[in-house]
């Protein structure tokens, strides 16, 4: 430290308090960096449960369509729940098709071909409901509806499987979106008052032990070698900071000092 120009010992300050800026910029990017992937997660698997809970209204709303056929309907009636069903399941192969690519398991892709095979079936069951009550034959309509709503229910398990497959991914993301943000707002808050405190306390270190004390003792020296004291010790001697060379120019004066006393002596013996 007493071979350290002033300079260099406010910047080392300086360069601590950039290094904890640093350190805070580059943690803080990483803590929202893991915190947007999170985030991305949940965003994914909140769409995948969308696309899940609007198909399966779709489904729903083609099987009750199918379901009305074998009521006794008028011809203007019987064609538009015919168009319903047809628009419905247009509708519900449509969210299939969307939610298929975007799938984060293997299993939930599965569960798309099933319920697509399964839908398949239904679509059979359906034609023949939709024959039947055009023929007039109401009862075996019935029936056949019937029978074939659960075709429905196996669907609507399957597209819940997905449902709660995401749902899981979505809590699970969440929950770890909340512990990074803990994690990195406590981690930030230990840097910062870290680094504060250790700037702070090297500053004040600096600045007294550095500085002023030494600076204090040179001003002194200097004061009582100007009131004739030209033997007491001249502190900071041999230094390379700036306190060195105060020390160096008041023992010139010193010198001169002691010298000019000899001449004097010299001059009245």
């Amino acid at each position: 430290m007493k071979n350290i120009r002033f300079a260099p010992k406010i910047m080392a300050v300086i360069a601590l308090l950039a290094c904890v800026a640093t350190l805070l910029t580059w943690r803080g990017i990483a803590g929202m960096s893991e915190i947007r992937t999170d985030m991305t997660t949940v965003e994914g698997a909140t769409e995948r449960m969308n696309h899940a809970g609007r198909s399966t209204a779709n489904l729903l709303s083609y099987a009750r369509a199918v379901e009305f056929l074998p009521l006794e309907l008028t011809a203007e009636q019987r064609r538009g729940f015919e168009a319903a069903a047809v628009d419905e399941n247009r509708r519900f192969k449509a969210r299939l098709d969307q939610l298929e690519p975007i799938l984060a398991t293997e299993a939930g892709r599965q569960s798309i071909r099933d319920a697509r095979a399964t839908l398949a079936r239904y679509e059979a069951e359906a034609a023949k409901v939709q024959q039947l009550a055009r023929d007039a034959k109401l009862d075996d309509a019935t029936k056949v509806a019937f029978e074939a709503s659960g075709l429905i229910e196996q669907i609507r398990t399957q597209m819940r499987s997905i449902e709660d497959r995401n749902l899981q991914i979505y809590r699970d993301a969440s929950k770890l979106a909340a512990e990074n943000y803990d994690e990195s707002k406590t981690l930030l808050t230990s840097i910062a008052v870290a680094g504060i405190v250790a700037a702070l306390a090297l500053g004040l270190w600096i600045v007294f032990v550095g500085i002023l004390n030494p600076l204090k003792a040179v001003m002194k020296a200097m004061d009582d070698t100007a009131k004739g004291n030209l033997d007491l010790a001249i502190p900071g001697k041999g230094q390379k900071d700036e306190i060195g060379d105060l020390a160096a120019a008041l023992q010139v004066f010193q010198d001169a000092g002691k010298e000019k006393i000899r001449l004097e002596a010299a001059q009245k013996e």
